[in-house]
C-alpha cells in the first residue's frame, strides 16, 4: 500500500522524538507545527516529496535549531560546537531509522548535513538530509 507524505512523516516522526528526546533541550515537531518564538533546541520533521510506486521513494529533513551564542564583543555567532555535535547525530539517527523501521524502510543520508542561518533569530538550524525506500507491495 502506497503511503502518503502525512503517514511517511508520521513515521519518521515518531521515531526522531524517541531519538532526540534526551540529545537535544527541545521537542519535536511536524513541519509547521514549531513555535515560532522558541528558542529551544527543537527538532523539525519534513517529508519533501515521495514516489507513489510499487517502491516509493522519496526525500525527508530533519531540521535541529540551535541557538547562536554571544562573542567577545557582544556579538551574535553560530555555536559551531554545539553544531558539530548535533550534526555528528546524523548516521545515528539513519541507524535508528532503519532499526525502528526495519522491514517496511530503507533510510540513507542524501546529502552532507549542513547548517543554515535562521533569519531574524538569534539561531541556526541543523539539516539532515535523508531518502528512504519502501515496498508497496
Amino acid at each position: 500500500m502506497i503511503k502518503t507524505l502525512y503517514d511517511i512523516e508520521s513515521d519518521l516522526y515518531s521515531v526522531c522524538k524517541a531519538f532526540f528526546k534526551n540529545a537535544v533541550n527541545g521537542e519535536t515537531y511536524r513541519e509547521d507545527c514549531r513555535p515560532a518564538n522558541s528558542n529551544k533546541e527543537d527538532v523539525v520533521c519534513i517529508v519533501s516529496f515521495a514516489t507513489a510506486d510499487q517502491i516509493q521513494e522519496g526525500d525527508c529533513l530533519v531540521d535541529i535549531f540551535v541557538n547562536d551564542i554571544t562573542s567577545k564583543g557582544n556579538r551574535r555567532q553560530t555555536d559551531k560546537k554545539r553544531v558539530g555535535e548535533v550534526s555528528s547525530l546524523d548516521e545515528e539517527l539513519v541507524e535508528a531509522l532503519n532499526d525502528e523501521l526495519v522491514g517496511e524502510y530503507t533510510w540513507e543520508l542524501s546529502r552532507a548535513t549542513n547548517c543554515s542561518k535562521l533569519h531574524d533569530t538569534n539561531q541556526h538550524y541543523v539539516t539532515i538530509h535523508l531518502q528512504f525506500k519502501r515496498k508497496t507491495f
